[in-house]
Order: structure tokens, then sequence, then C-alpha cells
């Protein structure tokens, strides 16, 4: 099941919520279990419930990082997402160059800050 998280409300959180019936808990029922790049432009990270093998894949699509500053280690608790507002040349933009601005932050070990054009949330049963 996919969803498409581009088009969410500025500061909304995406930690929690409803997909079909299914409540999602990304803070306190899943850990970041690993993260890589695909095609040089596409970032994957990858989350698995602390309790049972439900995977959820958060697939960002033609990245610029604004931020980057992750461990490599995994297990890593989720402790803010949302979209929001990119400054540039002390201006604020909601959108810049077709691109939306998602803001990443793990519990005290790092934060990924980046523009896309897209972000997919992936259920795998």
């Amino acid at each position: 099941m996919e969803i498409d998280l581009s088009n969410v409300e500025l500061f909304e959180t995406l930690l929690e919520f409803n997909i079909e019936g299914i409540n999602v808990d990304l803070h306190n029922d899943y850990e970041l279990k690993s993260f890589n790049l695909l095609n040089n432009n596409d970032l994957r990270l990858v989350f698995l419930h602390n309790t049972s093998e439900q995977n959820i894949f958060l697939i960002f699509t033609e990245i610029e990082f604004v931020e980057f500053e992750l461990p490599i280690l995994s297990d890593l608790t989720l402790d803010n997402f949302y979209r929001g507002r990119y400054e540039y040349e002390s201006k604020l933009f909601d959108e810049f160059n077709e691109k939306k601005c998602f803001y990443i932050e793990f519990c005290g070990v790092g934060q990924l800050n980046l523009l896309c054009s897209k972000v997919i949330l992936d259920m795998n049963n």
C-alpha cells in the first residue's frame, strides 16, 4: 500500500496517522533500520515495527539535502517529521524549484532536512 505524503499541510506532524484503518505511530512503534540513496537522487528510509515484521518505507524522490546530520547507526527513533518552509537568501518558501522541504529528526542523534519532489510511504505487509 503506497500513500503520497507530498502535499500534507505545512507543519502537520507525520509521526502518527491512520491508513485504511491501520494506526501508524512512527515515533513509538517503529525504529529506523537503514537508509540508502537510490539512483543518486532518491532517499529511502526503512522502519521496522518494534514487535512485528511490519516494514514501512519512506521514499523521497529527487532530493537535495539541506542538512544531513545522521550517524551510521541503526535502531534510531524518529522524533519529528513534518513539511516545513525552506529559507533561501533570507526569504521563506513553501516550495522551492518545485520541491517541498521536509524536516526529519531523530531522538538526540541527528536530523535530515531536505528538498524533494515527492514523498511516498510504502507499507510492506
